[in-house]
């Protein structure tokens, strides 16, 4: 029933325990891979589908969007967000201000992404953010120069210290998956975070968020 690879469809249902939110889908695309179902390692689709979100959905890949456009009842956007500001695409989709769950995935353009973001202007309940820290470790078997790993662990430091400028609190930190390692910050809004400060985690698997007991939020 839940799609996402991480776990974060699941995390966002149990956390919000929501109908009819709304989501924004920044990557929303399967990394290059074929899109074998609409549903395909996506972090929205559940939402969508079993609890009649609307959202938007954005990606650059074209094979993607063909794919799923027509499968979808949310808004699919194709669109380079290197060449694109993203605020820009979200004006032109008539996104509200407040986002129930934001995912920002975009592997080459995450930086630029999330720097372009206008964080005062939207606000968002959940977010789940990719950083792949574990490209920065010892361990990991993909050959990675020390200049990547030095700007992997600057670029992690950064997305935190944003989000706390923003008034967002890091509820579960370095969110890993089996076989990767750590893949993905959580963060929360503050409602959110005082509902739920008792799990607040660093170094989980994303398999835990199968174990949240909701809450009314």
């Amino acid at each position: 029933m839940y799609n996402a690879q991480t776990c974060q469809d699941i995390f966002v249902d149990r956390i919000l325990s929501k109908k009819h939110g709304f989501f924004l889908d920044i990557g929303a695309g399967t990394g290059g891979l074929p899109a074998q179902t609409p549903g395909f390692y996506s972090n929205t689709y559940f939402l969508e589908t079993f609890k009649s979100w609307n959202g938007i959905a954005i990606d650059y890949d074209e094979s993607w969007y063909n794919a799923v456009k027509d499968k979808r009842n949310c808004k699919c956007v194709c669109v380079d967000l290197i060449s694109k500001n993203i605020n820009n695409v979200l004006e032109e989709n008539s996104c509200p201000l407040e986002i129930d769950y934001l995912s920002i995935d975009v592997d080459d353009a995450q930086m630029q992404v999330f720097n372009d973001f206008d964080f005062n202007k939207y606000r968002f309940k959940i977010l789940t953010l990719e950083h792949n820290l574990f490209q920065s470790t010892p361990e990991c078997t993909q050959n990675r120069s020390e200049e990547h790993k030095k700007k992997i662990i600057e670029e992690h430091a950064y997305y935190r210290s944003v989000m706390k400028e923003h008034g967002y609190k890091l509820l579960w930190g370095d969110v890993f998956l089996d076989s990767y390692g750590a893949v993905e910050d959580w963060f929360v809004s503050q409602d959110v975070f005082d509902a739920y400060k008792e799990i607040e985690m660093v170094n989980i698997n994303c398999k835990h968020a199968r174990y949240i007991s909701t809450k009314e939020i």
